[in-house]
Formats: C-alpha cells, sequence, structure tokens
C-alpha cells in the first residue's frame, strides 16, 4: 500500500443509522489505511464490513471497497425484510417495527395492519363469545342491560384471546432465547445474519469463513462489544475472560452452517468450546453484538462443557454503545461516530461537525421529552450513555468526534425510508468522511 495514514475508527451503534458508514468508510478509505475498528451493534456490522475490505485491500485485491458499496447499495429497501419472523412473532415485529421509539413518529395504521390476523381471530372469538351468550339468555331481562351484557361479555372474550395470543407468543420468544426473530432466513428471505456472512465473504474474497486472526495477520484490529446479561459485564470481542461453550444444536438455528462447521472441534462433544480468539469468525462476535433484546435471539453459551447454568450474549449496545476508548494505548489517531438529534428549527447546515465545536457553541441537543414513551427512551438511554456522554466531552476526544445529528423519521428504527432520507444519510457520511480527511491531512 505504500505510505499511507493510519487511522483507527469507532462506530456508534444505531440500527439504520448504521448506513451512513456505507458512505464514510469508502470515502476515507481513499487517503487512510484504516488499521483499527470498533463497534456495536450496527457499528459491529458496519466495522466488520469495513475491516473485511481493508483485509481484501492489504492482499492485493483494490475492490474491496467499490464490493462494501455495492452490498450496501440495496440495503435500504432489504432491511424491513431482514428481520424475518414466521405467525405470531412476525406479526407483532412488524407492528413493533412501526412503533418502537426511533421510528419517527408511530404508524399506528400500519401496526393494526400488521397485526391484523391475530386482531381479526380475537374479535371473531369475541363475537361468538357474544353470540353464544345472546342465544342463552334471550328474552331474559330489560333490552338496553341486555345489550350491555352482550357488549360485556363481547369485551370479555377479547381480552381472554388477547392474553392467551400474549402468554402463547411469551412461551415463543423465551423458546427462541428471548428474541421475535433468529436473524436467519427462510426459503428464498435471507435474514439479516445471512446478508452479513455473505457480505462479509464476498467484500474480504475469503474462501472460508473470515476469521479474527485472518485480520490480525495483515495488522487489522477489530473489536466487536458485546454484553453478558447473565453476569452482568462486558466483552470486548475476540477477547473473553473466561472460557465458554456452546450447543451446536441451539446455534444451528442462529448461524450459517458454514459458520457453524468452522467452529467444529477435533472432538466434538455434545457442547463445544468456543475457539481461541484467532480462531474466532468474525461473524459470531458480530451477531452477538446485534442481539438486541426482545427483537433478535440472544447468544446462548456455558460456562462449563458439562452442566452449569446457561449464560446469554446480549446486543453490545445495551452497555457500550460507543467503545471510544479502545485505542487509547494506539499511537495512531483515533476518531468516533457520534449520532445526536436534529430538532425542529435547528440549522440543517449543522447536521455534520466536530464534538468539540458543538461544546463550545453549547449546540448539544435537548428532548423536550412531549409524552411517557419519548421519557422512557432518554431515561434508558441516560442509563447506557450517560458517563460515555460525559467522557467525550474532553478537550482531546471531542476533537475528534464527529456529531451527526438525524431528525426523527431519519436512521434509527425507521426501517422504512424513501430514497431521499437514504440520501440524506449517504450526505451525512461523506462529509464527515471529508471533515477527517481534512483535519488529518493524509501523506
Amino acid at each position: 500500500m505504500g505510505m499511507v495514514k493510519r487511522i483507527n475508527l469507532v462506530l456508534k451503534g444505531g440500527v439504520a443509522s448504521g448506513l451512513i458508514y456505507a458512505a464514510l468508510l469508502p470515502r476515507l478509505a481513499q487517503n487512510f489505511a484504516l488499521s483499527g475498528l470498533a463497534g456495536a451493534s450496527a457499528g459491529a456490522i458496519a466495522a466488520s464490513l469495513g475491516a473485511a475490505a481493508e483485509y481484501a485491500r492489504r492482499r492485493g485485491d483494490a475492490a474491496g471497497f467499490a464490493r462494501l458499496e455495492t452490498a450496501c447499495a440495496a440495503l435500504p429497501a432489504q432491511l424491513p425484510r431482514l428481520l424475518h419472523a414466521k405467525g405470531a412473532a412476525g406479526a407483532v415485529l412488524r407492528a413493533l417495527l412501526h412503533l418502537a421509539p426511533g421510528s419517527g413518529r408511530p404508524r399506528w395504521g400500519q401496526a393494526l395492519w400488521a397485526m391484523g390476523f391475530p386482531l381479526s381471530v380475537a374479535l371473531l372469538i369475541g363475537v361468538c363469545g357474544a353470540a353464544k351468550y345472546a342465544q342463552w339468555s334471550q328474552g331474559g331481562g330489560h333490552a338496553a342491560a341486555h345489550v350491555v351484557a352482550t357488549g360485556l361479555v363481547f369485551l370479555v372474550f377479547v381480552l381472554l384471546a388477547v392474553m392467551v395470543y400474549a402468554f402463547g407468543l411469551a412461551r415463543l420468544v423465551c423458546r427462541r432465547h428471548f428474541g421475535l426473530c433468529t436473524g436467519l432466513g427462510s426459503g428464498d428471505q435471507p435474514g439479516v445474519t445471512d446478508w452479513l456472512h455473505q457480505a462479509m465473504q464476498t467484500i474480504s474474497g475469503a474462501d472460508a469463513p473470515l476469521t479474527f486472526g485472518d485480520l490480525s495477520a495483515q495488522h487489522i484490529r477489530l473489536h466487536i462489544v458485546t454484553t453478558d446479561l447473565s453476569r452482568v459485564r462486558v466483552h470486548m470481542l475476540p477477547e473473553l475472560d473466561t472460557p465458554l461453550w456452546f450447543d451446536p444444536k441451539e446455534w444451528a438455528g442462529l448461524f450459517p452452517y458454514e459458520v457453524l462447521g468452522a467452529l467444529q472441534p477435533q472432538r466434538p462433544a455434545l457442547r463445544w468450546p468456543l475457539p481461541p480468539p484467532e480462531a474466532l469468525p468474525v461473524l459470531v462476535a458480530v451477531r452477538m453484538s446485534l442481539a438486541c433484546p426482545g427483537l433478535m435471539s440472544q447468544i446462548p453459551v456455558y460456562a462449563q462443557a458439562e452442566g452449569g447454568v446457561r449464560l446469554y450474549l446480549s446486543d453490545g449496545g445495551v452497555a457500550n454503545n460507543f467503545p471510544f476508548d479502545v485505542f487509547d494505548t494506539d499511537d495512531a489517531p483515533t476518531w468516533g461516530i457520534d449520532f445526536d438529534s436534529l430538532r425542529d428549527g435547528d440549522d440543517e447546515a449543522r447536521r455534520v461537525g466536530l464534538l468539540s465545536e458543538a461544546q463550545e457553541g453549547n449546540r448539544i441537543a435537548a428532548d423536550p421529552m412531549p409524552n411517557l414513551l419519548a421519557y422512557v427512551w432518554n431515561l434508558l438511554a441516560s442509563m447506557r450513555e450517560a458517563d460515555i456522554r460525559r467522557r467525550l466531552l474532553t478537550a482531546t476526544r471531542a476533537s475528534r468526534m464527529i456529531r451527526i445529528r438525524l431528525k426523527r423519521n431519519e436512521g434509527g428504527m425507521n426501517l422504512h425510508m424513501s430514497a431521499e432520507q437514504t440520501a440524506v444519510l449517504a450526505a451525512c457520511g461523506e462529509t464527515a468522511a471529508q471533515l477527517i480527511t481534512e483535519t488529518e491531512r493524509p501523506l
């Protein structure tokens, strides 16, 4: 590659906000060598794909970042379908994606339409129950009281049907390791894990599943955050502070068979040990960081080869959505991409800028919290990010942190964005890359 300035990148999670990175990474790669990447959740996806493209480039394949752009170009249209679930889980999943905080204004009409079948069944049960009651009590009592009683019977039967449905759904989610979707698709419809596996292999040009050892051999460092919910701790993968095992039967429903085959030990047993860090497939680490509670299946592991309690590895964003200090001991400059909100009336020209400038101008966004949902959302965000934000606002860190401000209907849980909204995200990524380039002054 010759003399090219090295930089490290730390990418924040943010679901659809991660589309910004599809424009950011290829532009940065034109002037810098991406020697270190880190992220959680959606940031983990972008970091892994950026590492895969850099891996291809260092092996003499200059088209890796072009393949990254191609793989991500169709992603906005695919996003709603990649979070895939069947039956009752699928109906609830589609409804939640229309109502989730961070998805702009809740789309109640679409959510009700998504729940059309179970709601129709509940209403039908209510009608049948009310009709049976009306037939049984025909001719008895005052007419008005009879109508009210029949209506109450209808409501009781509808509520009972909804409760039975909710109970069955809760059991299904528990069986799926506390997630509505596993990450794998079915038939011709790929899931997010399938898409990520295919994209990673295509971008890197690797024949076998890409591992952390493959990256290390090309002097590329990749760090992925996952949260151990069972023991309340964070792992910075590929490193683990304790040996872990997994049940291949459980993981067969969570990972493509090529990746599961790469994990098979020399002496297969009831539970297989996770390989050492250098042999761990990158996809496994990223999927662990994507395990959003309730949305995607958590990853079950065990602390012992036999017996022992099942542990769950979850979304890295639960505990550390922005691992900006992971490269503190490195001599290469480390840049981070942070997300914030653009409120109505804010200056559109200030969408992308240095966090230090926002701090000096006192332009840190404040949410007026107009309703209870916004209050709960900000409460959870404060529990996770308040200390991270405090440490970011130091002079040294803030001078290399890019703040990208997005509207409520951009990024986040907005999986049904228009082409215009997607173009705005791409423009933010290109502007951020330009700002880093102007500041760092490549060799």
